[in-house]
């Protein structure tokens, strides 16, 4: 190619992409795996094992490990496994370099995008902006799913918008990135059917303006070709997708409704409290938005809206209304469906995207328009770069954790510890495990457990040692036997991250991001909580209660101590004993069901009826899916003669317990 003829800034856009194509390659090596990899990995082998036997081997139609994988396109997840095969090199790298460079392409061709309406300062500017946006450009280095989506998601407007700009005569060169533009839109996630719809709107928009300023249409030449690109991409882009391939016709239309009525529920960190995904409310995306992403970017979202008469002087207004459109209507259909979003908002990021480039355009629209001079143009760039300097310093400084982030008028990462999610993917791990490695010695004979060890026994493998972590909810950290732990704030009650008792005593590293801890790796400095649980556990009561004891003399923030102290009380008959310790617990950890569980009893035993209801009522609220308290509740009101709130309560228990 002859770049000869190649304006400056068009030459000086190619060198930064390819040395931010680079830069994000070689990157990706400091990420360690994701939690979701622990079943990606799996489905991209299989995924390739069905195309490499020719469709014989076709476990991957019935993958077990994660069901709803065939709901999504195994491309992104078989490339890596496919170049891990050929040249033997390390499978985790692999992926993650391949990740990388294919989320690379969201800020390449948002930024196309943005030069395409308002000139190559707007792209420049655009590609700053979606650079220095910590959450996505943060997750693309070990997400196959949601950077890459969000990449995949943009072509394809970038496409559609080049094939509208090119009628009423389309070129070849127009149909090709038409087709490339179809084929795109399902490569991950059959959501981005949505894209075709927007094309067709936009296209028969554009038909009604071209005849109304008279000008002619093949129309019968231009809906064949169209059609053609169409059905092309469309069977494309399901041949890499193993369950499209088997039924292509039906499977498109359960992945759409597995996508709108997702069928797993999680609990979400939101608002200082855990709500199911498919419980969350109307505001969530807009709210993420708002908290969760650097201010300049957001104010020139809110600038752009406006400018938007005054772009319609100067910009082709219709781009403008297909990007706007391609990021608002997901956000209402998302919100009409009440569609479930799973740990923050990565499933919105495809969305988010076409608002970074329109606030790109607004600001190039200022540069471009209103600075008139050079000195005011040299203070706006001056001013921009500024507003970019406090982002720029958070992702240095928490490399590589910077995706967990939330924007300093919010209040930072101190202010979300224990009210939104955060380090949800365990990144932290890598480097408290990398910490682990260099300072603790013979690591081979000690006894290391993690509220996610797969991502410590990959990044042990990768590194040739034979060490591995075995599994341990942080809720019963203290009731197994170990030397060493890594521990994620994940899932942890979010009173007790709020109370500030994380990291837990016996912390000897601290994982923090912006100054909020989100991994520690603890070391067992006193054992007397184990062998009191195990003693417990013996039915060796006395000897419980004094390893207990013991126990919290050592650490009295030791809610699990606590917790298993109140049963050896309440196993002993000591009820007047076990309330006071559960209480100690709640007060510790007021979420934590052991110990809710076990004052519920207390005040049975101690005759305090009424206010046993109000805890298992509690715990029912908290926790809807917990049969115990049905049962108990079933029995205190049949005892009480109320006989219909006991049937009520009996059948949820035998519902959930599967008792008859």
């Amino acid at each position: 190619m002859d770049f000869s003829h190649f304006s400056f800034k068009k030459k000086l856009f190619i060198i930064i992409s390819i040395s931010l194509c680079l830069t994000m390659v070689l990157a990706s090596v400091h990420w360690g795996p994701s939690n979701d990899e622990s079943f990606q990995i799996p489905y991209g082998s299989q995924a390739l094992d069905y195309y490499t036997s020719f469709t014989k081997n076709d476990s991957v139609l019935d993958y077990k490990l994660e069901p709803l994988m065939k709901n999504y396109g195994a491309i992104v997840d078989m490339i890596p496994e496919a170049i891990h095969r050929v040249f033997g090199s390390d499978l985790m790298t692999t992926r993650h370099m391949v990740f990388a460079f294919i989320s690379f392409f969201y800020i390449f061709f948002g930024a196309l995008i943005a030069q395409r309406i308002a000139g190559w300062n707007a792209a420049f500017i655009a590609m700053a902006l979606l650079v220095f946006l910590p959450r996505i450009f943060g997750e693309s280095f070990n997400n196959p799913k949601d950077p890459p989506y969000a990449a995949t998601y943009i072509f394809s407007v970038y496409a559609f918008m080049c094939f509208l700009d090119s009628l009423p005569k389309p070129t070849r060169k127009s149909y090709v990135m038409l087709f490339l533009g179809f084929m795109s839109t399902m490569l991950v996630r059959v959501s981005g059917l949505m894209a075709v719809f927007y094309f067709g709107l936009f296209f028969l928009l554009e038909l009604k303006m071209l005849k109304d300023q008279h000008i002619e249409v093949d129309y019968k030449d231009v809906f064949k070709k169209i059609i053609i690109a169409g059905l092309a991409g469309y069977f494309i882009s399901i041949f890499f997708w193993p369950s499209m391939m088997h039924a292509p016709l039906t499977q498109p239309l359960d992945a759409l409704k597995m996508l709108s009525q997702y069928p797993v529920t999680l609990r979400n960190l939101w608002e200082g409290a855990y709500i199911q995904s498919n419980t969350i409310p109307w505001y969530y995306l807009p709210k993420y938005f708002l908290i969760s992403n650097p201010e300049i970017t957001l104010f020139g979202i809110f600038l752009g809206v406006f400018l938007i008469l005054s772009f319609k002087k100067v910009y082709n207004i219709r781009r403008i209304a297909l990007l706007l459109f391609a990021s608002l209507f997901p956000i209402f259909f998302i919100i009409y469906k009440k569609t479930a979003l799973l740990t923050g908002w990565r499933h919105g990021y495809f969305i988010y995207v076409p608002l970074v480039v329109f606030s790109a355009i607004a600001f190039a629209y200022v540069l471009d328009h209103w600075c008139r001079t050079k000195l005011q143009r040299y203070a706006f760039i001056a001013i921009f770069a500024l507003s970019l300097l406090p982002t720029a310093i958070f992702m240095f400084q928490n490399y590589p954790l910077f995706y967990v982030y939330f924007n300093p008028t919010f209040g930072g990462n101190k202010k979300a510890l224990g009210q939104y999610e955060l380090d949800y993917y365990s990144h932290g791990v890598g480097p408290a495990t990398n910490w682990m490695i260099q300072n603790i010695p013979n690591l081979d004979k000690v006894k290391i457990v993690a509220n996610n060890p797969f991502q410590f026994n990959e990044l042990m493998k990768s590194k040739g040692k034979s060490i591995a972590a075995s599994y341990v909810r942080y809720r019963e950290r203290y009731d197994s036997d170990w030397d060493y732990a890594i521990f994620t704030q994940s899932f942890i009650d979010a009173e007790y991250l709020k109370n500030g008792m994380f990291p837990p005593k016996g912390t000897v590293k601290s994982i923090e991001v912006d100054g909020a801890p989100v991994c520690v790796v603890l070391k067992r400095e006193d054992k007397n909580d184990f062998y009191g649980k195990r003693a417990l556990d013996s039915n060796h009561i006395p000897e419980a209660i004094q390893y207990l004891n013991k126990a919290i003399q050592y650490d009295p923030n030791n809610e699990i101590a606590w917790t298993n102290l109140g049963m050896a009380y309440l196993n002993s008959n000591r009820a007047d004993l076990a309330v006071p310790a559960f209480q100690k617990a709640l007060a510790i950890s007021p979420e934590f069901i052991m110990a809710k569980n076990g004052l519920g009893y207390g005040y049975l035993q101690t005759g305090n009826v009424n206010y046993a209801v109000n805890i298992f009522s509690e715990i029912i609220e908290d926790n809807p899916n917990y049969p115990e308290p049905y049962r108990i509740l079933g029995s205190i009101y049949q005892q009480q003669g109320k006989s219909d709130l006991a049937q009520q309560y009996m059948s949820a228990y035998q519902q959930l317990s599967g008792a008859q």
